[in-house]
């Protein structure tokens, strides 16, 4: 089966897995062409019909005794605080605000909680004390302060949390407590606390690190969360950790395990991703990596011993453990998201997609003597060009996830070749940061040795050869061809060019940049230039197409325009597409038009300068 660009507008995006008392629900998300938008509404899994109208509707909740459902929606620039009865009857708007994030129950039903931006008054001139002062995909934040607020069903609003507090995560206990991961102004961007919060009263737990995935247990006694302590690097695995309120200390369940909470496979194909470890009783289930695969483990926390519940390969996006087993919203390497209850699938939203080829997996070893694993998409004919696709992150990895654009290159003509070189997740904690302060290195080594050993025993044409990739994945496409000329056309996406540049204009720059180059541009200049594509410009011999979003905070345009100005200064081929009013997260939420138009540079590009026979 092959696949053409227009095929993307096929693909349903499902999310917001949340469990009923007899149903389970979802969010069901299309792209529509015409109006260059999207659609979502919300799905009963018993009927497999729409629950809710949309045509922006998100973010089910069902309320403790069963009854209603609270949601989301939006109309035009606002968000709506929905609810409705689940045995029939109308929606009835309970608020509206610009924005609304995190909806939940309180656990006696009587209100709802939610994150919204408490907004200071500015006039067109930004006077900016705060950093970051903007963000991706969130734009300007210097004057925005995620807030959590309670509202009782009569539409009254209570605030929760108020300056200097940022609410990252939250959740609330049986006895009414809240649980919040919270920063304030000033404190590092990679570093939060933990705050148990009974109405005026805030205490915070010793630790001090990067909290996430905060989570009562039934009886409110515990609170389990995902830690790191930042001492090794920001890029450490997370641990999962419980801490019991009435001993008031903390036990980390999987410091025994070499293994990252999580899932980090990369996919053009899927919104958004649901929490990562539940609740079912006194047992905790959480998702982690394993290759390029999710796997779901358990740990009961009375003996403090955890199992494997559920792997293979597969890419987990939402679950929830119940009675009767584990529901999932998950994808396979071939297949688009579906509906599963352990290995059962439930659904074929996506079965326009079913039978595609399942690439090769492979492992091949490194010169220093480490296994590396990788996938190769092959065509039938091996004189075929190839294109080699670096992932970003770095500590993401690829596996077995759905990518949409893999499947358009190959059905396009190309063999699609793709790793986890050092540096990525879902391996030991020692593989992912072995390339902190040495970019370009082992990294560098690792994918182009696969490439070699892809090239020698799949019997691919050493001649024909492409390379892309985004955010770390375009920095090293930009080192790959500023270091050798073997690739015939490249395309860097939402890149870095010149990490000197980037740690003052990334919205993550100095945090990022000093974890993983190593202290500040001011003390370092000659290893912040010396691990900059840029400085190679001039030994690129490779044509490049640059792709950018200029709203991009994360890998700002600059870093694009950069890199254009130079392989121009030194009259080489480039050309650059600038997306307007996209961000970093284009090709994984982008408007779907732009969405395409990428897809169709990207595949242009590369038939303009490889040629590949029909």
């Amino acid at each position: 089966m092959k696949i053409g660009v227009e095929d993307f507008y096929r693909i349903r995006f499902i999310s917001d897995l949340e469990p009923g008392k007899d149903d389970i629900y979802f969010v069901i998300t299309e792209s529509v062409k015409k109006r260059n938008d999207y659609e979502s509404r919300i799905w009963s899994l018993k009927d497999l019909n729409e629950f809710t109208s949309g045509p922006r509707d998100s973010s089910p909740k069902i309320s403790p005794d069963g009854k209603y459902m609270s949601f989301l929606r939006k109309i035009e620039n606002k968000v709506s605080i929905m609810r409705i009865p689940l045995k029939g009857g109308e929606s009835v708007q309970i608020a509206q605000r610009k924005d609304v994030s995190s909806l939940k129950w309180s656990k006696k039903g009587n209100k709802l909680f939610f994150i919204s931006n408490q907004e200071e008054k500015s006039d067109d001139v930004k006077i900016i004390k705060r950093y970051p002062f903007y963000f991706n995909g969130k734009g300007f934040i210097y004057n925005k302060r995620p807030t959590l607020f309670s509202i009782n069903l009569d539409g009254r609003i209570k605030k929760i949390t108020d300056s200097p507090y940022i609410v990252q995560d939250y959740d609330v206990s049986i006895n009414d407590e809240v649980a919040a991961i919270l920063s304030i102004d000033g404190q590092k961007l990679y570093w939060n606390n933990l705050y148990i919060i009974r109405g005026r009263k805030m205490e915070k737990l010793p630790m001090e690190g990067s909290f996430s995935d905060v989570e009562f247990s039934p009886d409110g006694r515990y609170i389990a969360f995902t830690y790191s302590d930042n001492s090794s690097s920001i890029f450490q695995h997370r641990r999962l950790y419980i801490y019991d309120i009435y001993k008031k200390s903390a036990k980390c369940l999987t410091c025994d395990m070499d293994i990252s909470i999580g899932n980090s496979i990369n996919s053009d194909s899927r919104m958004g991703m649901g929490k990562h470890i539940k609740w079912l009783n006194d047992s905790l289930y959480f998702l982690a990596n394993e290759g390029g695969s999710s796997s779901i483990f358990s740990v009961d926390i009375k003996k403090f011993r955890h199992k494997k519940i559920l792997s293979g390969e597969i890419s987990i996006d939402f679950f929830h453990p119940s009675s009767d087993g584990i529901y999932m919203i998950a994808q396979r390497i071939n297949e688009p998201q579906e509906i599963y209850r352990d290995n059962e699938k439930l659904t074929s939203f996506n079965k326009y997609f079913t039978g595609l080829q399942k690439p090769r997996n492979f492992r091949f070893r490194a010169s220093d003597g480490e296994e590396v694993e990788g996938w190769a998409l092959l065509n039938e004919k091996r004189d075929s060009p190839s294109i080699l696709e670096i992932h970003g992150g770095p500590k993401t990895s690829y596996g077995n996830a759905f990518m949409f654009e893999f499947y358009l290159l190959f059905s396009s003509g190309y063999n699609v070749i793709f790793m986890n070189p050092r540096g990525s997740d879902g391996y030991s904690e020692k593989f992912a940061l072995q390339i902190k302060g040495h970019y370009g290195e082992r990294d560098y080594l690792d994918i182009m040795e696969g490439l070699d050993y892809c090239m020698k025993n799949f019997n691919l044409d050493k001649g024909k050869l492409g390379v892309t990739g985004g955010s770390y994945g375009g920095f090293m496409t930009n080192w790959i061809i500023g270091h050798n000329d073997m690739f015939k056309a490249a395309v860097t996406q939402r890149s870095i060019s010149n990490q000197i540049s980037f740690f003052g204009t990334s919205d993550i720059g100095p945090e990022f940049n000093g974890d993983q180059i190593g202290g500040a541009p001011f003390d370092n200049i000659e290893n912040y230039w010396e691990k900059s594509p840029l400085k190679y410009a001039g030994n690129v011999k490779t044509p490049l197409l640059i792709i950018h979003s200029d709203e991009d905070y994360r890998c700002p345009i600059e870093q694009a325009y950069q890199l254009f100005t130079a392989l121009k200064f030194f009259n080489r081929e480039v050309e650059m597409a600038i997306f307007p009013g996209e961000n970093h997260d284009l090709s994984r939420s982008g408007k779907p038009n732009h969405r395409v138009k990428r897809l169709e540079l990207i595949r242009d590009w590369f038939i303009d300068h490889l040629n590949p026979k029909d």
